[in-house]
C-alpha cells in the first residue's frame, strides 16, 4: 500500500477533489507536482501562464481536458491504462530503493532516463560494440587504474604508453598511441567535440558510429598488447577501424521495399475520413488534420487544428481522433437543420 500511495496520481476531470499543491495530478512532472512553492489562487486555464512558473504551466496545460460530469479518480502512474500490477510496482520500488543510489553513484543526477541510452542501442554497430560503449560509459571497463582503485591490481600505469594512469579517459583518448590512431583516421579530437553531427566521412556512416568502433578497437588492440600479442602500426588500426564500421553498415542496410499502400474508396452511402497528427518533441505541441471523401473519391470537406500542448505523439493522435468526433458533431447537426429546412 506505500508503494501505491507513493506512486499512485490523479486523473483530471471536473478538478474537485484535487489539492493543486499537495495531490500528485501532474504527469509529465518528475514527482507528478508542481514546482511552484504554495499560494492560494483559483485555478482557471486563462491564468494558468499567469499564475505558474513556465515549467508547471507548460505541464499543466498538457492535460486533456475531459468531458463534463467526469470526478477526478486516482490513477496507477506506471502504467498506460491507470492500472495497478504486480510487475510495475517491483519496478517501481526497485527504482524507488536502489535506482536513484546507482544514479548517483554513476553521476547521473536526474529522475529521467538520458537519451543517451537509447541513441547508444539503435547505433548501426555490432551488438558487442554497443555493450563495450554502455560499460564504459558507467565506468566498467577494467582498466589498471580502475583495478587498482578497487585493490584488485598493484598496477595502475598505463601498459601502452607508461605515461600516466590508466583510466578510460586516458586509454581511449589520451594515450599517445590512442591519438596516433583518431589522428591517422583524420579524427581530431577537438572537431569530434565541436562538430559531432555534420562529419560524414564515409557516405551515410555517422560520427557516432566511427568513434564507437575506434574506442572499442583502441581497447581490443590495448589488450592484445597485454598478453604481449603484436599489434598493427596506428595507420593500419585507423584503416581497421574504418573498414570495420564501413562494412558493418553496408551489411546491415536493408534494402527498402515499395510497399504500394493507396487510399481505398468507402463502400456505397459512406463517406471516409483520414485523420492523422503531427508533433513536436521540442516544442511539446502538434497539429491535425482531416479530410472527407465520399464513396467515388471525392473530395468533400477537409479541416485542421493546432494542438498547443501535447506531451507526446500519442497524446496528439489522440486529441485528433476527439477533435474530429466534435467535427463530426457538427456536421450532424448542421445536416439534420438543412434537412429540416428544405422539409419545410
Amino acid at each position: 500500500m506505500e508503494n501505491f500511495n507513493r506512486d499512485c496520481i490523479w486523473r483530471v476531470r471536473d478538478g474537485s477533489q484535487i489539492d493543486i499543491w499537495e495531490d500528485a495530478w501532474v504527469p509529465t512532472s518528475p514527482t507528478r507536482k508542481i514546482v511552484m512553492p504554495h499560494g492560494h489562487v483559483l485555478l482557471s486555464k486563462l491564468l494558468v501562464r499567469d499564475v505558474f512558473w513556465s515549467i508547471d504551466a507548460n505541464r499543466i496545460l498538457e492535460i486533456p481536458i475531459a468531458p463534463t460530469g467526469m470526478e477526478d479518480f486516482v490513477a496507477w502512474h506506471h502504467t498506460k491504462n491507470g492500472l495497478f500490477s504486480v510487475h510495475s510496482a517491483y519496478h517501481a520500488e526497485w527504482d524507488y530503493q536502489f535506482g536513484r543510489k546507482e544514479r548517483n553513484c554513476l553521476g547521473a543526477r536526474r529522475t529521467q532516463i538520458s537519451r543517451v541510452w537509447e541513441k547508444l542501442w539503435h547505433l548501426c554497430v555490432p551488438a558487442k560494440i554497443k555493450i563495450y560503449g554502455w560499460r564504459a560509459l558507467h565506468g566498467l571497463v577494467p582498466c589498471l587504474g580502475i583495478l587498482a582503485n578497487r585493490h584488485i591490481s598493484t598496477v595502475s600505469g598505463c601498459p601502452v604508453c607508461a605515461a600516466g594512469c590508466e583510466d578510460i579517459m586516458h586509454v581511449l583518448f589520451t594515450c599517445q598511441r590512442a591519438q596516433q590512431v583518431w589522428e591517422a583516421g583524420a579524427i581530431a579530437l577537438e572537431h569530434i567535440i565541436c562538430n559531432t553531427d555534420v562529419w560524414d566521412p564515409l557516405g551515410g556512416i555517422g560520427m557516432p558510429e566511427l568513434v564507437l568502433t575506434g574506442a572499442w578497437y583502441i581497447w581490443w588492440e590495448r589488450r592484445q598488447l597485454v598478453h604481449d600479442e603484436a599489434i598493427q602500426s596506428p595507420h593500419r588500426s585507423a584503416m581497421a577501424n574504418g573498414a570495420l564500421t564501413a562494412n558493418y553498415w553496408r551489411a546491415s542496410k536493408k534494402k527498402a521495399k515499395v510497399k504500394n499502400i493507396g487510399w481505398t474508396k468507402p463502400t456505397e452511402e459512406f463517406l471516409k475520413i483520414n485523420v492523422d497528427a503531427a508533433f513536436d518533441i521540442d516544442e511539446g505541441r502538434g497539429s491535425i488534420g482531416a479530410v472527407i471523401r465520399d464513396s467515388h473519391g471525392k473530395f468533400l470537406v477537409a479541416a485542421c487544428h493546432e494542438v498547443p500542448f501535447a506531451s507526446d505523439a500519442m497524446m496528439a493522435e489522440a486529441y485528433a481522433l476527439r477533435k474530429v468526433s466534435f467535427w463530426l458533431s457538427i456536421l450532424v447537426a448542421q445536416s439534420l437543420l438543412s434537412n429540416q429546412t428544405i422539409c419545410r
